[in-house]
C-alpha cells in the first residue's frame, strides 16, 4: 500500500507529469509517421492545405469549388498556412498542423493541471494516448480546448464569456452549440430573461465574428450554407451506431447492403424505412433533448455547471448522429477528465474509465490500422467479419457507457448530501 501511494505521489509531481506529457507526444509523433497510421490519417491534411493554399493564392476565400468546412475552420487552416514558408508546401503545412496540435495537447494538459481534480491531467494523458495520433491530423483539439475553457468560465458564473467562446467554437465545428441550452439554464430557472438575452448575444458575437470576416473576404453566403447542408447529404457512416445497426439488421433480414461512399464518407444507404436518411438526420434530437431535460431537472437542485452534464450531453448527441467519424469521439471524451471523481461511484468510475479507454483503442484497431480490410469486408472481398465484430462490440461498449452515465445523472445526490 505504501509503495502504491508513493508511486501515485511521484506520478502527480509536476516534473514527472510533464515528462509523461513529453513521452505521450513522442509516442504520438512516432505513430503519426508510421505507415500503419499515416496512410489513412493523412488525407484530411491535404484538404486543409488546399483551403489554405486557395486563400493565400487568391487573397480571399472566393471561388472555392467545394467546401464542407465552416468559416472558423477555414481561418484555422489559413493560420497553419501562415506558419509555413509557402501555403502550397505540403510537408511544411503538415509539420505546422502537427506542431500546433501538439501545442494544443500541452494546453489541454496545463488546463487540467490548473482546474481539474488531482488525477485529471494524468487521466487526460491516458485518454489522449488511447485516442491516438489522429489528434495530430485533425482540428478537434482547438474546439475541445475552447469548449473546456468555456465550461470553466461557466462554472465561475462568467456566462457571457463562456457563451462568447462557445460561439467561436461553433464557428469552427457545429457541436459546441449543443452546450448552449445548459449555459442558458441558470437564467431560465431564475426567469432572468434579460440575462439570457445577454448571454445569447455574446454567443452570436463569437459565432458571427469569423463568419462575417470570411464573407467579407470572399466566402459566399450560399457556399457557407452549402457546407452545412453537405452533412445532411452524407450517407450513414460505417463506423457509427446506425451503420452497425443497419448492417446487423439487414444481414439478419437477408437484405444486401448498398455501400454508397459520398462526400468523403465511406457509408451506406439503407432500404429500411425507419432508418432512412431523413429519419437519421434528425433522430439525434430525441436523445439530446432528453438529456437536456434531464440535466435541467437535476440542475435545479444541484446547479448547472457540473462537467458531467457536458460529457453526457455531447455523448448523447454524438452517439446517435448519422456519421460518427473516429475523431468525433473526442468531442465527449475530452470532458471525461474534467468530471469530479465523486461524480461516478467507485465501481462505476472504474467501469466508465476502462470502457472508454477500451472503446478508443478498439477504434484505433479499425481506423486507421485495419481500415482497408474493414472496408473490403463491406465490399465482399474479405470473408472474415472479425473487424466488424470488433467495431460492433466497441459500439455496444460505448452504448453501455452512455446508459450508465444517463443513469448516474438521475441518482446524483444533492450538494449538501455529498
Amino acid at each position: 500500500m505504501k509503495k502504491s501511494t508513493a508511486l501515485r505521489r511521484l506520478a502527480l509531481s509536476p516534473a514527472v507529469s510533464w515528462c509523461l506529457l513529453a513521452a505521450l507526444l513522442v509516442m504520438l509523433f512516432i505513430q503519426a509517421f508510421h505507415p500503419w497510421w499515416r496512410q489513412h490519417l493523412e488525407p484530411d491534411i491535404g484538404a486543409f492545405q488546399s483551403r489554405a493554399n486557395h486563400f493565400f493564392s487568391n487573397g480571399s476565400w472566393a471561388g472555392m469549388d467545394y467546401n464542407e468546412y465552416q468559416p472558423g475552420a477555414l481561418w484555422f487552416f489559413a493560420f497553419l498556412g501562415f506558419l509555413t514558408p509557402s501555403a502550397d508546401n505540403y510537408e511544411a503545412f503538415l509539420t505546422a498542423a502537427m506542431l500546433v496540435n501538439a501545442a494544443l495537447i500541452a494546453a489541454h494538459f496545463a488546463f487540467f493541471r490548473a482546474v481539474g481534480h488531482r488525477y485529471a491531467a494524468l487521466f487526460f494523458l491516458a485518454v489522449a494516448a488511447a485516442m491516438g495520433p489522429i489528434l495530430l491530423f485533425r482540428f478537434e483539439l482547438l474546439v475541445s480546448l475552447l469548449t473546456l475553457v468555456a465550461w470553466m468560465l461557466f462554472q465561475k458564473d462568467r456566462h457571457a464569456d463562456a457563451a462568447l467562446l462557445l460561439g467561436i467554437a461553433t464557428s469552427i465545428k457545429l457541436y459546441p452549440v449543443v452546450l448552449m441550452p445548459v449555459v442558458l439554464m441558470p437564467g431560465f430557472a431564475a426567469r432572468d430573461w434579460r440575462g439570457m438575452l445577454h448571454t445569447l448575444l455574446w454567443f452570436f458575437i463569437g459565432l458571427l465574428g469569423p463568419v462575417v470576416l470570411a464573407i467579407e473576404l470572399g466566402l459566399s453566403f450560399d457556399g457557407m450554407l452549402q457546407s452545412l447542408a453537405i452533412h445532411q447529404l452524407k450517407p450513414v457512416g460505417l463506423e457509427g451506431f446506425w451503420g452497425n445497426a443497419i448492417t446487423i439488421v439487414q444481414y439478419l433480414a437477408g437484405i444486401p447492403l448498398r455501400i454508397t461512399p459520398n462526400y468523403g464518407v465511406h457509408g451506406l444507404t439503407t432500404d429500411l424505412p425507419l432508418l432512412s436518411d431523413p429519419v437519421l438526420n434528425n433522430f439525434w434530437i430525441l436523445p439530446t433533448g432528453a438529456a437536456i431535460i434531464g440535466i435541467f431537472r437535476v440542475g435545479r437542485r444541484r446547479g448547472f455547471t457540473d462537467p458531467g452534464y457536458a460529457f453526457l450531453l455531447l455523448f448523447a448527441f454524438l452517439f446517435f448522429s448519422k456519421v460518427v467519424n473516429p475523431q468525433y469521439l473526442w468531442w465527449a471524451v475530452a470532458f471525461l477528465p474534467f468530471i469530479p471523481l465523486a461524480w461516478f461511484k467507485t465501481s462505476l468510475r472504474k467501469f466508465v474509465i476502462l470502457s472508454v479507454m477500451a472503446g478508443l483503442l478498439m477504434t484505433q484497431v479499425i481506423f486507421p490500422l485495419n481500415y482497408t480490410e474493414y472496408l473490403d469486408w463491406f465490399h465482399g472481398t474479405v470473408a472474415s467479419p472479425r473487424l466488424f465484430v470488433i467495431m460492433a462490440l466497441r459500439t455496444l461498449l460505448l452504448l453501455v457507457v452512455l446508459c450508465v452515465t444517463a443513469y448516474r445523472l438521475t441518482t446524483l445526490p444533492d450538494p449538501e448530501k455529498r
